[in-house]
């Protein structure tokens, strides 16, 4: 309002200089404008940079981690298999060792009843000798008994003798022949004794 009474040059020499210096103004509004979206964009670009770095690294973190429990995995097996293969030679050693014993108590046992059974054989004869021999004992004071009292009838018929005195002497005769059988029994019963 100032330079309306103004000479028309000098109002048109301040438009120009007004506009100039709008448009430097905006010039330099519009270069920071740019240099700010220039420097967010290097803002965003390194934001991103770290974003896929981060990323990477979580993968790589994965990565390992799947790796790991992979081989936790095939190391826990091994062992499960070394420790099966251990039970497995402890349960063979184990029933190799029981079969051990089982055989040797089987063989003791058949030993002992071998020997209880040479035992009971060994007893069967003593008793089959005992018995064989108190047979041929009896047999012999029997047939020797027999032959005494035939001779003493025969010795009787031909001297004569009386029943009674024949009765009284044979039963003398038959009481000292019975003394001698048993010593002589108690003979062959000492005899059977040595022999056993």
């Amino acid at each position: 309002h100032c330079l309306q009474n103004t000479d028309l040059r000098v109002r048109a020499l301040e438009q120009n200089t007004l506009t100039r210096v709008f448009l430097k103004k905006q010039t330099n509004l519009n270069e920071m404008n740019m240099k700010q979206n220039l420097e967010e964009a290097v803002y965003l670009e390194t934001i991103t940079d770290l974003l896929s770095k981060v990323q990477e690294a979580k993968e790589d973190s994965a990565n390992q981690h799947f790796k790991l429990q992979v081989n936790d995995l095939k190391n826990q097996q091994k062992e499960n298999l070394r420790r099966e293969d251990d039970l497995n030679k402890f349960k063979a050693e184990a029933t190799l060792e029981m079969a051990r014993f089982v055989a040797h108590y089987v063989e003791e046992d058949m030993l002992n009843s071998e020997d209880d059974t040479k035992d009971t054989d060994r007893v069967d004869m003593l008793e089959r000798s005992k018995a064989f021999s108190a047979t041929s004992s009896n047999t012999v004071l029997s047939v020797s008994q027999l032959y005494d009292t035939i001779l003493w009838s025969v010795a009787t018929s031909q001297l004569g003798l009386s029943t009674d005195g024949d009765s009284l002497y044979s039963s003398v005769f038959d009481g000292d022949m019975n003394e001698g059988n048993d010593a002589e029994s108690g003979g062959n019963n000492n005899d059977e004794e040595q022999i056993l």
